[in-house]
C-alpha cells in the first residue's frame, strides 16, 4: 500500500499535530510543577538592586526554566500594579493594607543560619556632602540634624518627626519623596542631608558616590520598616509564585 501525494501530506501534518502535543503537555507539566513559568514581581529600588537578584538565583537553582519580568517603583506605585494584576507578587515597605494583601516579612529569617542572606537588620544614616557634618564621630547625634536641610522618603517622614519631637525640636525637612534615588541625588547636589536606611546604600555604591558622600549612622531613630513580601488576597497563585513565597519562611505575625 503506498500513499497518494494527498495522504503524504495528511501524514506529515498529522506527525507534526501529535509531536506539538506533546511538547505542549510536557510544558504546561513544567510550569504545574514550577519547573517553567513567567514570574511578575514588582520591587522597590533598593531591593532590587541586590536583594531581588540573589533570591531569584536560588529559586533558578529549582525552577532553571523560569523567567522573570520585573517592574520597579514606589511602594505605593508596586501597590496599584498589585491591584490592577500588572504584577503578582511585591517586594515593598510598610504601611499597606492588610486587608487586601497577603504578606511575609522578609526579616524572618534568623541571622546566622544558611539562609541569614534573607536576613533583615537595619538602622538609619545620615548622607551628604562633607560641610553638613562636623567632627571625626563615626555617628551623628539626631540633635545635631537640627536645622539642617533633610530629605527624607514619605515613609520615614513620620518616624523621623516623631524622633525629633522626643528631643523637642521639628526637623527641617525641604524635601519628602517616593525613591531613595532622589534623595542620594539631593544629597549629592549638596541640597541637604538625605536621611534613609542603612540598607540603601547599596544605592549609593552602584552609583559610585560612596567617595563623595559622607555616610554616618544616626542615633535616636527606630528600627527602618523591613521589606515585606506580599500578593494580591482572592488571587490564584502561579506554581512559580508560590515557590518564590516559600524562600521565606512565614514569621509569627505574618499572613498568607
Amino acid at each position: 500500500m503506498q500513499l497518494t501525494p494527498e495522504g503524504k501530506v495528511l501524514y506529515r501534518r498529522a506527525q507534526i499535530i501529535l509531536e506539538n502535543f506533546d511538547s505542549t503537555v510536557d510544558t504546561l507539566d513544567n510550569i504545574r510543577n514550577g519547573i517553567t513559568g513567567l514570574l511578575s514581581i514588582g520591587s522597590i529600588g533598593s531591593a532590587a538592586l541586590d536583594f531581588l537578584p540573589q533570591s531569584i538565583n536560588r529559586l533558578l537553582q529549582a525552577s532553571p526554566g523560569a523567567q522573570f519580568h520585573i517592574s520597579e517603583g514606589s511602594s505605593h506605585a508596586i501597590l496599584t500594579m498589585l491591584s490592577k494584576g500588572s504584577v503578582e507578587l511585591g517586594i515593598i515597605r510598610e504601611p499597606f493594607n492588610h486587608e487586601l494583601f497577603h504578606h511575609r516579612h522578609l526579616g524572618a529569617v534568623p541571622q546566622n543560619t544558611p539562609d541569614s542572606l534573607y536576613a533583615y537588620s537595619d538602622y538609619y544614616v545620615a548622607v551628604g556632602l562633607a560641610p553638613y557634618f562636623t567632627g571625626d564621630d563615626p555617628d551623628v547625634a539626631l540633635l545635631n540634624l537640627q536645622e539642617k536641610p533633610l530629605i527624607v522618603h514619605r515613609i520615614d517622614r513620620q518616624k523621623v518627626i516623631s524622633a525629633c519631637a522626643k528631643l523637642g525640636f521639628t526637623p527641617h525637612i525641604i524635601c519628602t519623596n517616593e525613591a531613595f534615588t532622589t534623595s542620594i541625588s539631593w544629597a549629592i547636589q549638596g541640597l541637604g542631608i538625605a536621611v534613609l536606611p542603612h540598607s540603601s546604600e547599596n544605592l549609593i555604591d552602584k552609583f559610585k558616590l560612596g567617595e563623595t558622600l559622607v555616610i554616618k549612622p544616626v542615633q535616636e531613630l527606630p528600627t527602618p520598616s523591613a521589606p515585606v513580601l506580599i500578593w494580591k488576597k482572592e488571587h490564584c497563585l502561579s506554581t512559580i509564585a508560590r515557590r518564590y513565597i516559600d524562600l521565606f519562611p512565614p514569621a509569627a505575625n505574618d499572613d498568607d
